[in-house]
């Protein structure tokens, strides 16, 4: 039997609960519908009206009251139409309570040691060698003095052809009277990041005046060269946009690239009409899927001159087939600034292409300001944007400040028009010597690094030591530092020669021979 309801309940409940209670207690009344879930199905429907009236009306306590009936009228009724399902239900509902409880029994068991025995423990760890103890150490060339054109490797004097310093700016005494000074008046670091308190004077002057060297509505300047670039893609492209992509970019980009989480596209390198065939294609998807150019960003990546081989893009094709597909183009000149055009403004000046050809361009400044760091150029909508999402600029400390003082004055001492066109004189001219090698010289003009490919690392190393015989010092590319998930072209194993202004057709032509009877050519 079941306890009548309340005084104060509603007469509509009582008489649901005379007429369960009658049906429950007659084995006499036997219909089709009276089964012992209709039973239930008054008192429990009366309850339920109750409970949404208590709450509707904000009596939480009557609410509370009604509620524990409501559930169990259900449960029971559960139990009888599946009882299966209930006892499933039951097992897990046990299990995970099983499971927490026996969590926190093992979570609240502490090990109390005594100093004793910590030291003890201590004592007998023996952490793993981070080196196997049989290993051989590799043989390393230590550089112990810089002597003008020159640097000295233990006994010997070897012409500096290895450190990528095209104009020569950190030879420059003004250069490095400027660093002194900087050192001298705001100390060594810059004690944050640029948004928080870590912007200095010669930080915002070095911005100012690189845009205006550039010919750029403005500039904004990174700590480090590759995270300028990879901060760059990465601001700008996210999720469901698309990227399309030389497959012979450097780490910096592809790192970029990977970070965005963009879709990404590859082209073969640096090959305009392939170029071509990949824009094609996504247009032609486009049509097929009805969907617009505007329902995503899109981005032409690639570099002016490649890092990792000194190959030329076609800058002039890549420029036309954004414009007529309606893509945006982020463009590396990192070998190309300062080093190349009437005024050093790079491959957009030799081409006599505007400087809004390119939407977005990254620069490394060492291989001309000799300096560390790097610069992004852009309208000032794609400045003020990387200021609060450019993770590169938010989060990474700024440059010293001497760092950047010294920049400033290289742009001033070293960027000149008779110095860069000595230094493009130069790289015609160890290019045009060097003509014997045939594929096997892959870079081309204006390239301040000139890679001369090999089928192995042994014969690389085997050409390396012999112009160091002949007194050279010239730098190995051999392979990527990181692995990427992007679907690029392998980095050739190499020669890298860094050419310079400072070098004379003497010096040129006794390396080109050099290497030329190396390979016996």
């Amino acid at each position: 039997s079941k306890p009548p309801p309340r005084r104060e309940a509603s007469e509509e409940m009582r008489v649901a609960w005379l007429v369960a209670a009658m049906a429950a207690r007659s084995g006499a009344i036997r219909v089709p519908w009276a089964s012992k879930a209709v039973v239930e199905e008054a008192p429990l429907e009366a309850a339920w009206r109750e409970l949404r009236a208590a709450v509707g009306a904000g009596k939480w306590w009557r609410a509370m009251e009604v509620g524990p009936t409501v559930y169990g009228l259900w449960w029971r009724g559960l139990v009888r139409e599946s009882p299966e399902h209930v006892a499933v239900e039951t097992v897990l509902i046990v299990f995970v309570v099983f499971l927490f409880l026996k969590g926190r029994r093992r979570g609240g068991v502490e090990t109390h040691l005594s100093e004793r025995e910590i030291d003890e423990l201590v004592s007998d760890w023996r952490p793993e060698p981070l080196v196997a103890s049989d290993a051989t150490p590799p043989a390393c060339e230590v550089v112990t003095a810089f002597e003008g054109a020159y640097v000295r490797v233990g006994s010997r004097k070897l012409l500096n052809c290895a450190t990528l310093d095209a104009l020569c700016a950190t030879r420059e005494a003004r250069v490095k009277r400027a660093a002194k000074e900087a050192l001298a008046k705001y100390g060594c670091g810059s004690c944050g990041p640029r948004g928080f308190y870590g912007s200095i004077d010669v930080h915002v002057a070095l911005e100012q005046r690189l845009a205006a060297f550039f010919g750029s509505e403005g500039a904004i300047c990174f700590s480090d060269a590759s995270s300028c670039a990879t901060s760059t893609i990465a601001a700008f492209a996210k999720r469901g946009d698309l990227l399309v992509v030389d497959e012979g970019v450097s780490e910096p980009l592809q790192t970029g690239c990977v970070l965005s989480r963009a879709t990404v596209a590859t082209y073969a390198h640096a090959d305009a009409r392939d170029l071509e065939r990949v824009l094609s294609e996504i247009e032609r998807d486009d049509r097929r899927k009805r969907r617009s150019r505007g329902s995503q960003r899109r981005f032409v990546v690639c570099e002016a001159v490649f890092r990792d081989d000194g190959v030329a893009s076609p800058l002039r094709d890549i420029v036309r087939l954004k414009d007529r597909f309606g893509y945006r183009l982020v463009l590396d000149e990192s070998l190309t600034f300062a080093t190349c055009g009437e005024t050093g403004r790079g491959m957009k000046e030799v081409l006599e292409l505007p400087a809004r050809a390119a939407e977005i361009t990254v620069v490394d400044l060492g291989p001309a300001l000799g300096a560390v760091g790097g610069a992004c150029f852009g309208t000032a909508e794609i400045i003020d944007h990387q200021r609060l999402s450019g993770a590169g600029y938010c989060f990474s400390a700024a440059a010293p400040p001497f760092v950047s003082a010294a920049a400033l004055a290289a742009l001033d001492a070293v960027v000149e028009p008779a110095l860069v066109e000595k230094l493009q004189a130069n790289i015609a001219h160890l290019h045009k010597r060097l003509e014997k090698l045939g594929p096997a010289k892959l870079s081309q003009p204006p390239s301040p690094l000139l890679f001369v490919a090999f089928d192995s690392v042994d014969r690389a190393k085997a050409a390396k030591t012999a112009l160091a015989s002949a007194g050279f010092a010239v730098a190995l590319s051999a392979k990527r530092l990181a692995k990427t998930t992007l679907p690029v072209k392998p980095k050739p194993v190499a020669l890298q020669i860094a050419i310079n202004a400072a070098h004379t057709s003497a010096h040129l032509d006794a390396l080109a021979n050099a290497l030329l009877a190396h390979l016996r050519l």
